[in-house]
């Protein structure tokens, strides 16, 4: 079964991704991840780790 992850903050995608893996490790496909908005941080940027990729990807 497809499942798409929603967020409504995204500042390191720790939560998206943590939510991705249990998800997958109980045999569900996540297809995809959005987010409402991302956080920003003092200095430029939205906060999201480097190489936060696509869970199939």
């Amino acid at each position: 079964m497809p499942v798409v992850l929603l967020d409504d903050v995204v500042t390191t995608g720790a939560t998206l991704a943590a939510c991705a893996r249990v998800l997958r490790a109980e045999g569900l496909d996540v297809t995809a991840a959005l987010a409402l908005t991302g956080a920003g941080r003092r200095g430029g940027g939205t906060g999201l780790k480097q190489g936060f990729r696509h869970p199939h990807g």
